[in-house]
């Protein structure tokens, strides 16, 4: 079925991978730290993702509502960072700028559409496997380049075998099971559902295939990336979990005019035409945002169940546990649903690293990190090392308590167009964010008309008063600018 732009549901929601690994080359200038090494036993790494997971969806990032109590266990026994920000608000960009420790524009891949990665670059997967390491992705992957992984076994994909983003499939009556579209080009489901029992979810499908991997086929040393795509849209938690949230519960707020005025010209010309919530009743956004909770809580269930897996095997003393997502969503908060944007629940992503003896347990990082540093952090605790350039600083001192001041700015970047959705195109280009400890900017590189953003992160946190025209706030801007044309030529 085709899209508005020719572009049809099965290509922009593909799961991509490339043919060939690099298997060459040597350990170099990223290294181990020898605190770090236990001998010549190898660390195992399970890597959790999920997808579209926004940090307050969870416990231990201080959500009330949340119902989140495996993953919040990880980060008691673990290594919380507060403020881990994606270099793409969008999967498959963010997805690859992880994967090979690069900046999206160095890559030349800033929206969901098929490019692939240049054949020079190496997946930062590339030392596990030189070192022996069996290494596995079970779901999502949503990368064109070199293949990262030894071992691919996708899930069923988006909505598992009843739904896709869009609509139930045939057979199922949106109307029994609630479903709530936004009702924009978008389109997306964002409430309802599922009309299948929850072992036929995806999360579940997708650890059921990650736990029979670890019972009957796991190698020691092994990277086994479990990719879960929840929860991303459809949001259609079944039972219970669809009656778990109670709405009232979740306080977030709803954007008042005032603020929505004042936000830039992109933003509410663009792309609130494109996924904004106007038109949905309150009680629609309360639904979505309680469903959307109830989804992340089944996800929640079904890690508990891997890492039980793991316990079982007796290998949890001896695994890296890492969580993250690829980035977040809106729920309204500032008129808009989904991503595509910079807002804090947007732009940042969980990152819980733990393990047993070797890392603090219960720590708590503020400074600002980026999902470039993910990877490069694995590798130095697991002692391993890369040959080549990358963006990403491992996080493993910073963690450890051995550093405090880490990056100055953090930065997130998207190239409206370039996107598949030719609205988006209309007046869009490339938009990217500067973000310090207190200030974040958004605004187009390149072009006379910034048309931008900027908000005080400490008197605003909520990001309602944009200061970008105010003349008072010229030195901020003028200060970030300058840390903006600095990373704009960096890879």
């Amino acid at each position: 079925m085709k899209r508005k732009g020719g572009i049809s549901r099965r290509q922009f929601f593909c799961e991509t991978g490339g043919l060939g690994i690099a298997l060459a080359g040597k350990l170099g200038p990223l290294g181990a730290s020898p605190a770090i090494r236990t001998g010549k036993k190898l660390p195992n790494v399970l890597w959790i993702m999920t997808d579209d997971q926004r940090p307050d969806s969870l416990g231990c990032y201080g959500a009330g509502w949340a119902r989140t109590p495996n993953i919040d266990r990880i980060a008691e026994r673990g290594v919380l960072f507060e403020h881990a920000v994606a270099q793409c608000p969008v999967c498959m960009p963010s997805r690859t700028s992880i994967l090979t420790g690069k900046y999206c524009h160095t890559l030349g891949i800033l929206e969901n559409v098929r490019r692939r990665v240049p054949e020079s670059v190496r997946p930062l997967t590339a030392p596990f496997i030189e070192r022996g390491y069996q290494t596995v992705n079970i779901g999502k992957l949503h990368y064109a380049g070199k293949r990262p992984f030894s071992i691919a076994r996708p899930s069923p994909g988006y909505g598992g075998r009843a739904a896709t983003p869009f609509a139930l499939k045939a057979g199922y009556d949106p109307k029994k099971y609630g479903v709530v579209n936004l009702p924009t080009p978008l389109n997306v489901i964002i409430a309802g559902r599922y009309p299948l029992p929850e072992e036929k979810t995806e999360p579940a499908m997708c650890v059921e295939k990650a736990i029979d991997f670890l019972q009957s086929e796991a190698k020691e040393p092994f990277l086994l990336k479990v990719s879960i795509i929840a929860p991303h849209t459809p949001v259609l938690p079944p039972r219970p979990y669809d009656t778990l949230i109670d709405p009232s519960s979740v306080r977030l707020p709803l954007p008042s005019k005032e603020e929505l005025e004042g936000k830039s010209r992109y933003e509410r010309e663009v792309l609130r035409e494109f996924q904004g919530n106007s038109t949905l009743t309150p009680e629609q956004i309360a639904t979505a945002r309680a469903h959307y909770y109830g989804f992340v809580a089944m996800v929640d269930h079904h890690i508990g169940r891997l890492l039980a897996a793991v316990k079982k095997r007796g290998l949890m003393s001896n695994t890296i546990v890492a969580f993250a997502s690829d980035q977040g969503v809106e729920l309204g908060e500032h008129g808009i649903f989904m991503k595509r944007n910079f807002y804090e629940q947007t732009v940042k992503t969980p990152l819980i690293l733990s393990w047993p003896g070797r890392l603090p347990e219960g720590k708590r990082v503020a400074s600002p990190v980026e999902m470039v540093d993910f990877l490069p952090t694995l590798l130095e605790l697991a002692g391993l090392s890369f040959e080549g350039e990358t963006a990403g600083k491992s996080l493993a001192k910073l963690a450890q308590g051995q550093r405090k001041a880490f990056r100055e700015a953090t930065f997130s970047e998207i190239d409206y167009g370039v996107s598949q959705w030719p609205s988006l195109r209309d007046g869009g280009g490339r938009r990217v964010m500067v973000r310090t400890q207190r200030w974040k900017m958004c605004c187009f590189v390149n072009q006379a008309n910034r048309d931008g953003d900027l908000y005080d992160l400490k008197a605003d946190p909520g990001e309602t008063k944009n200061l970008f025209l105010d003349k008072n706030y010229s030195p901020v801007i003028s200060k970030l600018s300058r840390l903006l044309s600095e990373w704009n030529g960096k890879g």
